[in-house]
């Protein structure tokens, strides 16, 4: 009977997970930490995407600045704009969401041609010393799911049953949605 273990993938795994076995295609689309999202000044590749949402670039004034400041906590401060008296703030906060998830898009595509962190995890985990796993992802990119895939290509995920089926060695449960 393999061994069992869960694996937590938080913040900063994506971020980090280029390594020596694989090429980067885009260091500008390096996925982004929550304190990146905003900062235009440090990545304007990330202008491309946020010009495509005018009530997002507006906002993105007030949020930027912020982003310099270690106590920035960008869920909190997403929250409160979400829910601010002003109705054009509320509706800017609007084009928030896709822009977001544009951007993640991008960085997950065009930073690097092979998730080579998670592959050497799913190497080790599911073959090296086999175990069944459960992946708690944290993250909003499929980059666990591609680096899965490309170690074995039974393990596909087009679909929410997917990810938790049966005989499976390999589940993956992402709290936030993909």
């Amino acid at each position: 009977m393999p061994k069992k273990v869960c694996v937590i993938l938080g913040a900063g795994a994506s971020h980090d997970v280029h390594d020596s076995g694989s090429v980067v295609k885009g260091i500008e689309w390096r996925p982004p930490l929550a304190r990146d999202l905003f900062a235009i000044e440090e990545h304007p590749r990330y202008r491309e995407i946020l010009s495509n949402y005018p009530g997002a670039d507006v906002l993105t004034q007030q949020l930027a600045p912020q982003c310099k400041f270690g106590t920035f906590n960008v869920e909190t401060e997403l929250r409160r704009l979400s829910e601010h008296t002003n109705f054009q703030v509320r509706q800017h906060y609007k084009q928030i969401p896709p822009y977001l998830r544009d951007l993640i898009w991008y960085s997950t595509n065009n930073y690097t041609a092979s998730p080579s962190c998670y592959e050497q995890l799913a190497i080790k985990l599911l073959a090296d010393e086999p175990h069944e796993v459960l992946f708690l992802v944290l993250n909003y990119d499929d980059l666990l799911e591609k680096a899965l895939y490309r170690f074995d290509s039974s393990l596909t995920f087009n679909s929410m049953k997917n990810y938790v089926a049966d005989g499976r060695n390999a589940k993956v449960v992402k709290l936030h949605g993909c």
